[in-house]
């Protein structure tokens, strides 16, 4: 992320885009902000320095939704994906092959351990931020109700999608030049992408999934048919795509490569349609399936109120906001895993 950041700023000097700023008391805080330095966004000089150079005053609303936006990210932090962690560490992590069911389980459980430890992370950074008058670039938007993989990735950690678009994508020619070129700089973008994540083959192959169904998706051009504007095409695409990106999550999450290869060789097998015995009676299911349909649910609506609506939750009577913000801290009091240190994914990024 420092590396991201400071490389966009000399490239943005470089392009002419921005000028260097002559403070460096500005250029150190653009550079170690810190609710923002170690897991994103990913901010550019042009958005974040002036920030810096105006003066700012206390807002007591904007601090409000603030706070809320912490909590929130918290919820999804101690309570979701720690809870979650516990369950996919004990099937990524063990020795012995696990059954294509367990596999399955474990992939959906790591795909929303990881949307919401890395974007309750962001949340927490934004709301923070806020608290000080600075404004942080949105880094997630409800991805996982994306109808298309292209969708997903404008949706999915927005500041480092929007890096390798304008800096590497877009410089090597983008979709300008042909379909050869096009695959060819999707290939590139999403395999470093996958390097940018961990110097590992599994890293690359994840990658290479995304590049592969960016590929057919462009082929398929399906979201410019009109034919497929229906809301049964909507409700089928979006399961398709959430399907698509839990499935390639297991060569992110599996050790190495060999062990990735190995849960694809016995996710697609006889066992898939095994009994899951030390799933079911796992302690902590109950309060997993509650908190996936609980979080979708919210996702659901914050997106019904703010595009359908034209409403901001944040907007909603004072009496409501506090009962949903007094009712997170009890949820976490009573159902966050705050016994173990479980680290945010991303900063080991």
């Amino acid at each position: 992320f420092y590396t991201f950041q400071t490389l966009s700023y000399t490239i943005d000097i470089y392009r002419k885009k921005i000028k260097p700023t002559n403070n460096f008391i500005v250029f150190s805080a653009f550079v170690c902000y810190f609710p923002q330095l170690v897991a994103g966004p990913i901010e550019r000089a042009k958005r974040l320095i002036p920030q810096f150079n105006n003066k700012r005053r206390f807002d007591l609303k904007n601090s409000n939704i603030g706070l809320f936006q912490i909590i929130w990210g918290l919820f999804k932090k101690v309570v979701v994906a720690d809870n979650y962690a516990l369950i996919v560490n004990e099937i990524f992590l063990t020795e012995t092959d696990q059954s294509g069911i367990v596999i399955l389980i474990g992939t959906l459980l790591f795909s929303f351990q990881i949307y919401c430890d890395f974007s309750g992370y962001s949340d927490i950074a934004i709301g923070t931020s806020k608290l000080f008058g600075i404004r942080l670039s949105k880094n997630f938007s409800s991805p996982y109700f994306s109808r298309n993989i292209s969708e997903f990735w404008k949706n999915w950690h927005i500041s480092l999608s929007s890096w390798f678009r304008d800096y590497i994508y877009i410089p090597l020619g983008g979709s300008r030049n042909g379909k050869i070129i096009t695959t060819r700089n999707i290939i590139i973008v999403f395999c470093l992408s996958g390097v940018w994540h961990g110097a590992e083959w599994s890293f690359i192959l994840w990658g290479g999934i995304h590049a592969i169904l960016i590929i057919i998706h462009k082929q398929l051009s399906f979201t410019t048919n009109q034919y497929f504007n229906t809301s049964t095409f909507a409700i089928l695409s979006t399961t398709c795509t959430f399907t698509s990106v839990t499935l390639a999550w297991i060569p992110f999450r599996a050790i190495d490569l060999n062990h990735a290869i190995d849960c694809y060789s016995n996710l697609f097998s006889t066992s898939l349609f095994t009994i899951p015995h030390q799933i079911i009676h796992h302690p902590t299911i109950p309060t997993v399936l509650f908190f996936i349909l609980t979080l979708l649910t919210l996702e659901f609506l914050y997106n019904h109120w703010t595009t359908k609506r034209k409403e901001s939750p944040w907007n909603f009577p004072i009496v409501i906001k506090w009962c949903f913000f007094y009712g997170i801290l009890a949820t976490m009091y009573f159902f966050g895993n705050l016994g173990e240190n479980i680290e945010f994914l991303y900063f080991q990024f």
